[in-house]
Parts: C-alpha cells; sequence; structure tokens
C-alpha cells in the first residue's frame, strides 16, 4: 500500500494522548502541510496519503487511531477522493477531524446540502461564535478570530438529523459542526492560518479523543443532556449562552445572503417533512434568495427547503449541472415554444370576433396527482393521456405538477404532457411548469422538458431573487405567470417585475386556507395595469368562472375539481359556459367522436378488434360526401383535365423511376400546366402553406389561426381538415420511392408540388426513404405508404405500422395493397410489406381495425387515412362501408383504366360513387 509519512512527533511535544497513527486525506491542498505541522506539535504520529492514493479498504486495513480530512478545491461531491466514504466508515469508531472542505465532506456524507457560500473569501478573518464544547471546549466564550478561504458552505436548511452546528459567523454561514453522538466534528475555517485564533488549542482537543463516541470522551463536554436536547429538536445548535447566542445572531442578515436562507429556514429543520432522508448535495451553485425568517415553518417552508435538497440532488447527477442544461439549451435542444400570453387571449378572442356571445374565458387544466391539503387525488393519473384530453376538450393551459413530495409530480410528467400535445394543430395548449421555482436551474430544466412557461410564486421570493428568475424565464422566451396572493405581493409583481400574466392563488400556501374573495379583491389594481389575469385554486364550477369574468378574469386554472371529475370534457365545457356541442362547434371547440361517426373509440390501449357501433345512414352519407377522390398513375395531359372536371380532388404523377406510368419532369410539369389552366384548378405560385397564413401582431396572428382552425385538433385531424377546406383543386401529388432526398426536394420545389407520396422502406435501410424525411420537405403535405398483406389474412409489418399514427412527421397516412412480403432487416425478425400498386385490394375491415386504434380518446373524428389498393367503381362503395368513418382519401389508378389508360366514364363513375352521387 502507497504510504507517506510527513510527520513525527517532534522532541518535548505531548506525550499524554492515546497511542496509534493519525492518518491525514490529504485533498490536493497547500494548506495539508501547515496542518500536518500542527498535528505534530501537539504529538500526533501523523501519515499522510493523497485523496486517490488508496482505496478504503485500504485505508481500514491501516487500522487509523484517528483520521483527519484536509481542505481542498472544488466541490466535496466531485473532488474529495475517498474522504466521503471514510467518514461514513469511520464514524463511530475512531475520532474524525475535517477541515474546510472536510467539513463540506462530512456535512455531505450525511446528506446535508453544501452551495455557496454567498460570497467568496480568501484570507478574510470573521469573529466565528461558538458553544464551547468538542473542539471548542476551553477556548474562550466570547468567541474566536478564523480565517476562512472559501466559495462554499454548508446549506443550514438541510442540516442532517445527525448533524449540530457548533459554530457560525456573525453573518451566520456555518463555521463549524459535529455529530450529535459520535466523535466526528469538522470546522470551515482555518484553524492553521497565522491569524487564527486558538489553533493549537483547537487541534490538542481533537487529539485527546479516544474511541469514537462522546461518552468516551467527558472532557469535550457533550453529555447525555446535551445529546438528548439535539437529537429531540434537531437544532441548528447546541445551546449556547445568551452573549453567544446574540453574536450567532448578530444584525438581520440581508435579504438574499445564505443568512437569510438559515434565518427563513432554521425552524424548518426541526419540522418533519414528509418522506425520505434528504438526497445528496451538488455542485456549487448561485446563491439562494429566499423569504424573509418567520417565527413558525409553515407548509411553504418546508416545501422550499426540500425543494432546494431536490434541486442540490439532481445538480450532483452526472449530465445534469446547470452547464449542462446550459449547453443542451444551446444545441437548440428545447422544443418550440408558442406564446404563453397570446395562447390565453386567442382562447378567449374565440368569443371575441365571430364567437362575440360566447365570452369564452380561458381554462388551465391541472395535472395533479396529490397536494399537502388534500392528500391524495388521483395517484395513477398519466400525465400524457390527461393533458390529451384536456387539450381535446378545449384547454388553453395544461398545468403541470412536478413537486415530488407533496404532489406527487416529475418533470417526467411535464415532458409526457409535452409530447401527447406537440402534434396538435397551431392551437396546442401551452405547458406550464407549476412547481416552486427557486433556482434557474429550475427554469432551464422546464425548458427543455417542454414548458412554455414557468410559476413564479412572489411570497417565496426576495424583490432581487423574483427579478432574477423573471428575467432568465424571459431570456429563455417563456413569460412566466407570477402568483400573488395579496395586495402586497400584488404591488410587487406589477412593479418590481411588470409582470404581464399575473395568477391570484385563492389559496394562502403558508396555511393552504382557501379565500375565494382573494381573486375578487385584486381585481381591480391587476386591470388598471392592463394585464392578463388568472384565478387560481377553488374553482369548482362555472358559477365562480361567472362572477370572476365580471371583474375581469381572462382565465382560470382547475385542478382538483378537474382531476377527480369523470368526464374532463363536460367540466371544461362547463366552466367555459359552453352548452351543448351545438355551441361547442360555435365556438371552434373539437366536437365528440360520437357527433362525427359510429365508430366507438378505443383507449390507446385497446386490442385489435372492431366496433360494435354502426354508423347510420346519415351519418355514412355525411361522411362519404367529405371523403376526397385522387386519380393516380396520371400520364398525360388529357387524362389529367378529365380527372379534374369530373371532380378529383387530388391527382398523382409517378417520379419514381422503372415503372410503365414514370414520367419525366419535363413531362409532369406540361401536365401541371394543363391542369391549372382549368377553371378553379391551383395557379402555379400557390402553396399549402400560404392558405392558413395569418396577418397581424403575433397575439392577433394567433387569434387568427383559433377562429381559423378547429381548436383542440390531433396532427392528422388537424391536417385532414386543412386538405379538405383547401381553396385549389386538384392538389397534385409526386409518387417517389426510395430516392434521395435531394432528388424529392429538387422535384418539389421544380414542378410546386402539393403534395408528395413516398413509398418504399420507412425505416431508411438499405438506401430507403427515412421516416423522418417529412420534415425536410416544407410547404407540401407529406403523404406515407404503409402496405397491407394482399390476402386479407393479417397486418403485415406490425412494428413498422405502428408508425402509421405517429405524429409530427407525415401528415397523412396511406394503406396499400402489398406487392410481396420481405423479411426485415431492422434486427426485429418480423416481416416488411414492400411494394404497391397491384390493383388489388386487400381486407378493408383491418383499416377500421387501424384507424380505431390510432384514434385518441376524446378525439373529433376517427383517424383519418387515405385507402388505395384495387378500388374501382364498382366496389368503392363497399370499401368505404367496411373501412369505416376514417376514410380521408380514396386513390385508384388502374381501377378506371381501360386497356392501359385513363377512361373518362370510369373517372366520373369513380368520382360519383364516392361523392354519393350515384
Amino acid at each position: 500500500m502507497p504510504e507517506h509519512v510527513v510527520g513525527t512527533r517532534p522532541k518535548g511535544a505531548p506525550a499524554s494522548y492515546a497511542s496509534g497513527k493519525t492518518i491525514m486525506i490529504d485533498n490536493f491542498d497547500s494548506f495539508s502541510y501547515n496542518i500536518v505541522q500542527f498535528l505534530a506539535e501537539q504529538g500526533a504520529d501523523i501519515t499522510v496519503y493523497r485523496n486517490d492514493e488508496l482505496t478504503l479498504t485500504q485505508l481500514i486495513e491501516a487500522q487509523p487511531a484517528r483520521l483527519v480530512i484536509s481542505p481542498g478545491p472544488g466541490h466535496p461531491l466531485t473532488d474529495s477522493g475517498i474522504s466521503i466514504d471514510a467518514i461514513k466508515h469511520f464514524s463511530g469508531k475512531i475520532p474524525v477531524l475535517g477541515v474546510c472542505m472536510g467539513l463540506q465532506c462530512l456535512y455531505a456524507a450525511y446528506t446535508g446540502e453544501v452551495a455557496y457560500a454567498g460570497e467568496i473569501l480568501h484570507g478574510k478573518t470573521s469573529l466565528v461564535v461558538h458553544d464551547g464544547r468538542g473542539l471548542f471546549a476551553g477556548l474562550p466564550k466570547q468567541g474566536i478570530q478564523g480565517t476562512r478561504y472559501h466559495s462554499l458552505a454548508a446549506q443550514v436548511p438541510s442540516l442532517p438529523a445527525e448533524l449540530v452546528v457548533t459554530s457560525k459567523t456573525q453573518s451566520g454561514v456555518v463555521m463549524g459542526i459535529r455529530h450529535t453522538r459520535h466523535t466526528v466534528e469538522a470546522i470551515q475555517y482555518h484553524p492553521e492560518s497565522i491569524l487564527s485564533e486558538s489553533g493549537r488549542e483547537l487541534i490538542a482537543n481533537f487529539l485527546g479523543w479516544v474511541g469514537g463516541t462522546w461518552a468516551e470522551n467527558p472532557q469535550a463536554g457533550i453529555g447525555e443532556r446535551e445529546i438528548a436536547a439535539a437529537e429531540a429538536s434537531r437544532a441548528s445548535k447546541m445551546e449556547m449562552n445568551p452573549a453567544q447566542e446574540a453574536a450567532v445572531g448578530g444584525a438581520e442578515p440581508a435579504p438574499g445572503s445564505l443568512a437569510a436562507v438559515a434565518a427563513g429556514a432554521a425552524n424548518v429543520a426541526s419540522e418533519s417533512a414528509p418522506a425520505a432522508p434528504a438526497p445528496a448535495s451538488a455542485s456549487a451553485s448561485a446563491p439562494v434568495n429566499t423569504m424573509p425568517s418567520k417565527t413558525a415553518a409553515t407548509i411553504l417552508d418546508r416545501i422550499h427547503v426540500q425543494r432546494l435538497r431536490d434541486i442540490a440532488a439532481t445538480k450532483s447527477l452526472p449530465g445534469f449541472s446547470h452547464a449542462d442544461l446550459e449547453t443542451s439549451l444551446s444545441l437548440h435542444l428545447a422544443p418550440p415554444l408558442i406564446n404563453f400570453p397570446a395562447r390565453l387571449l386567442a382562447h378567449s378572442a374565440r368569443g371575441g370576433g365571430a364567437h362575440s356571445g360566447l365570452n369564452l374565458p380561458a381554462v388551465m387544466a391541472e395535472m395533479k396527482r396529490a397536494s399537502p391539503s388534500k392528500g391524495d387525488i388521483d395517484p395513477s393519473a398519466h400525465a400524457g393521456r390527461q393533458a390529451l384530453s384536456y387539450a381535446l376538450a378545449g384547454a388553453s393551459t395544461i398545468s403541470v405538477l412536478t413537486e415530488p413530495t407533496w404532489f406527487k409530480g416529475t418533470l417526467h410528467d411535464l415532458s409526457l404532457a409535452r409530447r401527447a400535445i406537440d402534434s396538435l394543430g397551431p392551437m396546442r395548449p401551452a405547458i406550464l411548469r407549476k412547481d416552486f421555482i427557486v433556482d434557474t436551474y429550475q427554469i432551464a430544466e422546464a425548458r427543455l422538458a417542454g414548458a412554455d412557461t414557468v410559476l413564479l410564486i412572489v411570497a417565496m421570493l426576495t424583490d432581487d431573487h423574483l427579478l432574477e428568475l423573471y428575467n432568465y424565464s424571459v431570456k429563455l422566451g417563456m413569460e412566466p405567470l407570477v402568483e400573488v396572493n395579496n395586495s402586497e405581493e400584488m404591488t410587487r409583481a406589477l412593479n418590481v417585475v411588470n409582470a404581464k400574466v399575473i395568477g391570484v392563488n385563492n389559496r394562502n400556501l403558508h396555511d393552504f386556507v382557501v379565500d375565494m374573495g382573494t381573486t375578487s379583491r385584486l381585481a381591480d389594481a391587476a386591470r388598471e395595469r392592463g394585464v392578463i389575469l388568472c384565478a387560481l385554486s377553488g374553482i369548482t364550477g362555472r358559477a365562480d368562472v361567472e362572477t370572476y369574468m365580471k371583474e375581469g378574469v381572462d382565465a382560470v386554472l382547475v385542478g382538483e375539481a378537474l382531476m377527480r371529475s369523470a368526464d374532463k370534457r363536460k367540466f371544461i365545457h362547463g366552466l367555459m359556459g359552453i352548452d351543448g356541442e351545438k355551441d361547442a362547434a360555435a365556438a371552434g371547440l373539437p366536437l365528440p367522436p360520437s357527433s362525427t361517426s359510429g365508430l366507438a373509440t378505443p383507449t390507446p390501449s385497446a386490442p385489435l378488434t372492431l366496433s360494435s357501433n354502426e354508423e347510420t345512414r346519415q351519418q355514412q352519407q355525411q361522411r362519404q360526401q367529405k371523403t376526397l377522390v385522387k386519380i393516380c398513375g396520371i400520364t398525360t395531359a388529357e387524362a389529367a383535365v378529365m380527372a379534374t372536371e369530373a371532380g378529383a380532388d387530388m391527382i398523382g404523377m409517378i417520379l419514381a423511376p422503372g415503372t410503365k406510368r414514370t414520367l419525366t419532369l419535363a413531362q409532369a410539369a406540361e401536365i401541371i400546366a394543363a391542369v391549372r389552366s382549368v377553371r378553379g384548378g391551383a395557379g402555379p405560385d400557390d402553396s399549402v402553406g400560404q392558405a392558413d397564413a395569418p396577418v397581424g401582431t403575433e397575439e392577433e396572428r394567433v387569434a387568427a389561426k383559433a377562429r381559423a382552425s378547429v381548436g383542440g385538433q390531433d396532427w392528422f385531424t388537424y391536417h385532414a381538415s386543412l386538405l379538405r377546406s383547401y381553396p385549389h383543386k386538384p392538389l397534385v401529388v409526386g409518387v417517389f420511392r426510395d430516392q434521395p432526398l435531394s432528388e424529392i426536394v429538387h422535384a418539389a420545389q421544380t414542378l410546386k408540388l402539393d403534395v408528395v407520396q413516398l413509398h418504399g422502406r420507412i425505416d431508411g435501410e438499405l438506401g430507403g426513404t427515412g421516416v423522418g424525411w417529412a420534415r425536410f420537405l416544407p410547404g407540401v403535405f407529406v403523404v406515407r405508404v404503409f402496405h397491407v398483406a394482399g390476402d386479407g389474412s393479417a397486418v403485415v409489418g406490425e412494428g413498422e405500422l405502428r408508425e402509421v399514427s405517429r405524429p409530427g412527421l407525415h401528415h397523412f397516412a396511406a394503406l396499400d395493397t402489398a406487392a410481396s412480403v420481405q423479411p426485415s432487416t431492422n434486427g426485429s425478425g418480423g416481416a416488411v410489406a414492400a411494394g404497391g400498386g397491384t390493383g388489388n385490394a386487400f381486407d378493408w375491415s383491418l383499416a377500421r381495425t387501424l384507424s380505431a386504434r390510432a384514434t385518441h380518446a376524446g378525439a373529433s373524428e376517427p383517424f383519418p387515412f387515405i385507402l388505395a389498393g384495387g378500388l374501382r367503381p364498382e366496389n368503392v362503395g363497399q370499401a368505404l362501408e367496411s373501412a369505416g368513418g376514417g376514410v380521408l382519401v380514396v386513390d385508384t389508378s388502374s381501377g378506371v383504366e381501360v386497356d392501359g389508360k385513363k377512361d373518362a366514364g370510369l373517372i366520373r363513375d369513380f368520382v360519383d360513387a364516392v361523392k354519393g352521387r350515384k
């Protein structure tokens, strides 16, 4: 085992200490040599090892009689080697002394938080007031001067149950801690410095200890009375005399300093916080500003302290430091934002423009599993499913509780909620991180997880801290929701940060008492400043909303009542004053599935079975009238004009090589020119993207989209509505198979295509077309073709077909008959259906099954898809009936041909059969 002996007992040194070796763990600090000198001068037989020079097992084998943990640079969790493990092992066995980082190692060993001290000190002396016991036994009672070299300190609010604070500076920074029962003690300052007082006496006290407990060392002055008192109260210090108490208390700490943290939360440490021991501490961070001190800990105090611990624990994980988060943000790894204030205004704007008679409020719907006042509400709630149901019911904002201890939420919940609604139309709800935000770290976390806004609770924050957090959030593009509970907090929200969105919490977070008049009393102040005003907490029904709307409230946040409701849609519509589906449609809100089709809507986990419900004849006719027709395989301008005049909604041209209908770009251009010359055809400068582009301010653009589109639609339903309402018909479709992306983009831009249809291997293997390529084809609708076995026996390529309903990539899925089945090469061991254009049909009922499985609970209509394969005028009606209400487009090519050429009569018959004209 490596060994480096640096000091032995000098001549004349005291020899009264217990025999045995004193081992120091050196954390790579030059001051270690001075401490060794003091130890040796007091008679210690001292051996030093660097913190990476030996293992814990080797240290145990060395059988030290005492252990010293030296000062050192960095943070104890990342830079102290075996120091923390050594403390854990030897505590209660032998005396342990920590100096500077040694104190921080001891604190971290028992899961206390070590963070920025509020100041950086290098050689500064401070008065250290102590309790006169342990290391400080016999030292001057009025305190001693200590020399400080540190920027980190033990955080009093996270004081572990096993430890007590033994000394502090006048500003409240911890200078000493000890174990309540074991001979383990540490100091933050440097006793070996020439400017420190009583350093040798302190070292002598340590060397005089034997064994591992205070009971074995009565000279330390720590008897059973002191131990019992400390363990009973978890006080932040052992008993001090009045003069010492006054010195430690000192003047009122400055807001935002670490002393303010201690003052505001020292009592909290004695409260019985729920659950488990505090997690491991974290890396150094910015100073934490907190609320002013209180005489008794409140619920908000306890939550505040626990969140500090939670943040510290997360920061300590590899890859989760604040610097890591900033790097992720700089790489644009956060998903796109929507404007939170504009989203609230847009939703209420539904009742302002075309729907002025309805006067709808914005609903902020909350995902909350539990609360301190109510206990469990819905512990098994799935954040993604909950968010989607809220969105499809018309909520403007999804509020996600991410506090884990009292509310049983996580940041993962927020991520799931965002991903669940991310594929909705442009009017997806905003995502709010509702938490107790006390660190910019939490705001960075929220942005990366998909939040559009965060909650800032004025009651928890000083003015400086509130401004810091507000500005950081705005810098990341998120306008915060600033929460107030009284007139003083409202004034701060208006004057300190000039908040645009203010939420009045009817619940006092210090005692969780609800007063529904709180919002009413503060409404005038908000209205005078023109802010968006939200009423938070306690809202249970429409009567509450009506009262607040009369007082100028723009939005209401509902949590518990909504979580407990059996019908989320009905509850949200009730809050908004929507009376039945007629009003919902007039307001631009989604309709339930029963109003648009007879299909039952399965849950996402429903098995692949057909619905037993049947469409009525009226529903079938209504659905068929909305079904679009695509005539594919167009090879001549004459055929294209025939299809256009017959009423086809889309014409397709094969731009993939190697087929009998393949066209060159020049040939395709001639056909497109002929189509667009027909009355009603799209002009060469029209594009999908231009058709829905509102103008004006950002708020006006969002509001215009709200009025123009069906709010709360999912990705596929939204694009289906765009396709149906596209003003220029027919749309021109280019069909590609396994071609390079650059070739597809070139063709789409050259021909000004409206739609790109992609065939081929969907995983991009063997040079196939990648699933994600739709993202690189802006300005066009993208159709992805999925192939189904032609014998009607089963769906082929289950792994590939689950991508049918993946939102955010292709806009439409087309189901076509597979020409062949090939083994997959993606490692799944399954089969891949390949090819298309066979002219053969598959079992159309399988399309109904797939649509049912892909339909979201609460969706306004079945999952829309394109049906192809073997369709002819005489069988398309049966195909529509068998495939169900999800058919958006029927696609035919050879079914309207005679001897390989498009036939005008067959085209007209096909269109008429689909449109219900025959």
